[in-house]
């Protein structure tokens, strides 16, 4: 990612917290949010895998007007991005309690106010961290307080709804009814909570991760399931400075990440802050690094989330990709969990939300779907109203001119959708459809089946630009795609070689898209057949464009190979693109 599209990505990362995390509410006859009352306070609360570090977390809790012991109310515990704060969350306070709910925004460990150090949102940190904020909103005292010194205690809470019982049918202590909504690191963290505290009802992760190994350092060559990488790909080397400089004690004045040591990250654990730097300067993890990275991530331990969850990814996002909210929804449905997904087309990429996506504070209550979707999935599981028929899988479609009568959603009744198209990758550079796949697999719009010439090309990676295509004839019809393609090709590489594999939209005038500007790199080794998983993209070609597959030895966005490997692809009927498709 060069420079200039990661300060476009840093500023959305805030600006999606704070302008796409507010709420809404439906409006009273005034337009204006029914009365609430505010407070800050301040969580003492105790973490570690020994429960031996204090830690001062600082928060605002939102009430309506009339919520107390005679009218008590399920409660939202609200959660920002990386380097956000409570503050991101006023909206989603001011708004949410006009629809009868309580809202505790709160700054994470290390964030806005709250102390102790950043622990990437791991379970038995940020996970028993927010479990404590949710004792308080069933009743427990000694854990808020008035102060940071934590000497004027405040006022037990007697306004939130209570469980008799929590999701594994036990009784618990202080035990309310609260979900949990917040993206990117505000989603991981949920993830957090759900897997130690039982108590919790509902989450809505958005834009967050799966596998953060996947995350910094993605390895797109024969995942096994999802995006559970067995060896890391190249290093996302400026995220890694964004995370190191956000870090920082005085970001505005941190060093250059090359020159740091430990010393110039306080507000991470250490071990976080050596596994980061050493991403960001030799981009090669270590073991120690893999095991230590993958603890804060979901990947780790899914089978613990038991409870519903609505998760919603963005299409324009290069930092979590589609392709990471696909693998934790098919994990937790293969668990048997309650979930639902949801792709809109905002993302850490673009902050710009059109009619039908999760634009709170103003919402566009004619094309209100992502808005309506996550307040019914609240009101369901939060205060069991209303019906939850949500689809198991809806995505945003670009392409759906705005105002058309035609809603620019739609849905599915299964993720990954059903239907597949196949093309051979042809020696003559051509995508020809398979004519060994089934009727069903052959791409709408596309010329009858034809056999494909065999071939090897050879690409030699790292820096240059050297690249190898295969393009589609001019398309019939238009070709819909939704979900994460994959291709099949027999490869071989000198050594351990570096390749990016992208999808590209080819107009009629030759001018070549890449898709959202992802790549999906992949590491590769000797010889043999690899699959290779791209990015997840919802995206029709239309009729007249083709459809181009690009392999690169370079990118801009990754730490590639320093010094040029050799590599060859093999053309033929043995190499395969295979792309999910919808009509």
């Amino acid at each position: 990612m060069h420079a200039t599209q990661w300060n476009r990505t840093r500023g959305a990362l805030g600006v999606c917290c704070a302008a796409l995390l507010a709420a809404s509410v439906v409006p009273s006859a005034s337009g204006e949010p029914s009365g609430f009352t505010k407070r800050t306070l301040h969580f003492a609360v105790v973490i570690g895998p020994e429960r031996d570090v204090d830690c001062d977390i600082v928060g605002d809790l939102y009430l309506p007007s009339d919520a107390g012991p005679q009218h008590r109310v399920p409660a939202i515990a609200a959660t920002h991005g990386f380097g956000g704060s409570k503050e991101d969350q006023r909206d989603l306070g001011e708004f949410m309690t006009g629809r009868d709910y309580a809202v505790l925004a709160f700054s994470s460990l290390g964030f806005g106010g709250s102390t102790c150090r950043i622990s990437m949102d791991t379970p038995a940190y940020d996970g028993v961290a927010v479990s404590q904020l949710i004792s308080f909103l069933g009743g427990a005292d000694k854990i808020a307080f008035e102060d940071a010194e934590h000497t004027r205690p405040a006022p037990v809470l007697d306004a939130i709804q209570l469980d008799a019982m929590d999701h594994t049918g036990r009784s618990s202590a202080h035990d309310p009814r609260v979900g949990m909504i917040g993206a990117s690191y505000g989603g991981g963290v949920q993830f957090a909570t759900a897997s130690v505290d039982p108590r919790l009802d509902t989450i809505v992760p958005m834009i967050t991760w799966n596998d953060s190994l996947y995350s910094l350092a993605p390895n797109n060559a024969d995942l096994p399931v999802g995006v559970d990488e067995r060896t890391p790909g190249p290093s996302k080397y400026l995220l890694a400075q964004d995370l190191l400089t956000n870090a920082a004690k005085d970001p505005d004045k941190a060093p250059p990440p090359a020159s740091w040591s430990d010393r110039n990250c306080p507000r991470f654990y250490p071990a976080a802050c050596q596994v980061i730097l050493h991403w960001y300067i030799t981009g090669a993890p270590s073991e120690a690094d893999v095991e230590s990275v993958r603890y804060g991530s979901v990947v780790t331990y899914a089978d613990k989330i038991r409870i519903p969850t609505l998760l919603t990814q963005g299409q324009q996002d290069t930092v979590f990709l589609l392709n990471e909210a696909g693998a934790t929804y098919q994990a937790l449905a293969a668990d048997g969990t309650e979930v639902k997904m949801l792709w809109h087309r905002w993302g850490h990429d673009s902050s710009n939300v059109v009619p039908g996506e999760l634009q709170w504070a103003h919402p566009d209550w004619e094309q209100r779907y992502q808005v309506d979707a996550t307040l019914r999935w609240f009101d369901h599981h939060l205060k069991g109203t209303g019906e939850e028929d949500l689809a198991a899988f809806s995505y945003f479609r670009d392409w759906i001119p705005e105002g058309s009568a035609t809603s620019p959603w739609a849905t599915s009744d299964r993720y990954p959708v059903a239907a597949t198209a196949s093309y051979c990758l042809s020696g003559d550079e051509a995508l020809v459809p398979d004519k060994t796949a089934a009727a069903t697999s052959v791409p709408p719009g596309a010329a009858p089946p034809g056999k494909a010439q065999s071939k090897t090309a050879q690409l030699r990676t790292g820096p240059g630009d050297e690249s190898l295509a295969w393009s589609t004839e001019p398309l019939a019809a238009p070709l819909t795609v939704v979900g994460v393609p994959t291709v099949r090709i027999p490869v071989s590489a000198d050594s351990t070689a570096t390749v990016f594999l992208h999808l590209a939209d080819v107009d009629p005038s030759g001018n070549e898209e890449s898709i959202y500007r992802q790549v999906a790199p992949a590491k590769i080794s000797g010889s043999g057949i690899v699959t290779f998983t791209l990015p997840g993209i919802v995206h029709q070609f239309p009729a007249g464009h083709r459809l181009r597959l690009v392999v690169t030895g370079s990118s801009a966005e990754f730490r590639g190979d320093a010094l040029p490997v050799l590599t060859e692809f093999e053309s033929g009927e043995r190499s395969v693109l295979t792309l999910p498709v919808v009509p």
